[in-house]
């Protein structure tokens, strides 16, 4: 009986492992019938119209290509017709200046003369950063889904919001995936060709990923008098702004500390914030001061009013220290120094 059980339990393990290989033979057949799962549809574009503009999937979305679209490249020669267009509605002269940056305008405590200068030279990138802004957001809100017909519909873009507005829709960005934001904001462009090479704009970007605070960052203009003035902290939070200024030897700290105090100031007045965060890094030792205190919107007020007054030629200055002079890139063609020469 002990080997006829053997015999059976034998015969009953042979059938299992033969009905096992056929189940994996079917399993096979199975997967190889089975076409491969596609990737989802993106649908991020939104129906004008609809909404605050939310990052979220619903019938309040349309289907959108899952590659981006070319961006639109607005060339030199195009945006300074856009810039003189845009001047003519404003009822400004060609020639006048109304695009400027915070960051020149802190220059003031530098130099206001150079201040001045560097902002007309500036002029058509800070148009520029202007448009791209408004069509970022209007890409965000689905006021458009595609890039604009005809060089006016480029002016009107965005024209109508606010930075409160615009500050909730960037936000609400922020938290979206990545691949969501960078396909409703990337998908039009304004851009102006630049050489290539590290300057002291991109070097100052390089040291902030390398030894700055993280924190969430907007661009904006903003109507001051006949002025637009463009500007982006380094750092917006709920409370305070975030200002990150670096130096090459410790002996020139405390002039860029101040123009970083200065420039935190603007950026606190036109962002509304009550509170600055300014971050200075010394590329001499690698050592970093970082303090808060209140925004001074009287310091920004005295700032852009020297500003203004200097570029309407309202306000006459002396020559600063011939060292200052020796560096400046507008030396030669500095108001200053031809009275001087003269």
């Amino acid at each position: 009986m002990a080997t006829q059980r053997g015999c059976v339990t034998s015969v009953t393990l042979a059938g299992k492992m033969a009905s096992t290989r056929r189940q994996k033979a079917k399993n096979r057949k199975t997967v190889a019938r089975t076409p491969p799962a596609r990737s989802p549809k993106i649908t991020v574009i939104r129906r004008p119209g609809a909404g605050t503009g939310k990052p979220r999937q619903g019938p309040e979305w349309e289907a959108a290509p899952a590659t981006l679209p070319a961006p639109v490249r607005i060339t030199k020669d195009q945006l300074q017709r856009l810039l003189a267009m845009d001047k003519k509605t404003r009822g400004a002269r060609v020639g006048a200046l109304v695009y400027i940056g915070v960051a020149n305008v802190a220059q003031c405590l530098w130099c206001p003369t150079q201040a001045v200068l560097k902002s007309r030279a500036n002029e058509l990138e800070f148009f520029s950063e202007h448009l791209r802004t408004r069509v970022r957001h209007a890409i965000r809100v689905g006021e458009i889904t595609q890039p604009p017909r005809s060089p006016e519909a480029w002016l009107e873009i965005g024209e109508r919001a606010t930075f409160q507005q615009a500050e909730r829709a960037a936000r609400a960005e922020r938290r979206a995936s990545a691949w969501q934001a960078k396909l409703r904001t990337e998908s039009v462009r304004a851009h102006v060709e630049r050489p290539g090479g590290e300057g002291p704009l991109e070097m100052g970007r390089r040291l902030e990923q390398e030894h700055g605070e993280r924190h969430f960052k907007m661009r904006w203009s903003f109507p001051w008098r006949r002025y637009v003035i463009v500007g982006e902290p380094d750092g917006l939070t709920g409370r305070y702004v975030y200002e990150f200024k670096s130096t090459s030897q410790r002996r020139y700290a405390d002039s860029r500390r101040e123009i970083g105090r200065a420039q935190a100031d603007l950026y606190g007045k036109l962002f509304r914030r009550a509170t600055k965060r300014v971050h200075l890094f010394v590329r001499e030792d690698d050592g970093s001061v970082v303090f808060e205190e209140p925004v001074d919107e009287e310091r920004a007020d005295q700032l852009l009013d020297t500003f203004e007054q200097l570029d309407r030629g309202a306000l006459h200055l002396e020559r600063p220290e011939p060292w200052k002079c020796r560096i400046c890139d507008f030396e030669r063609s500095c108001p200053l120094r031809v009275g001087r020469d003269r």
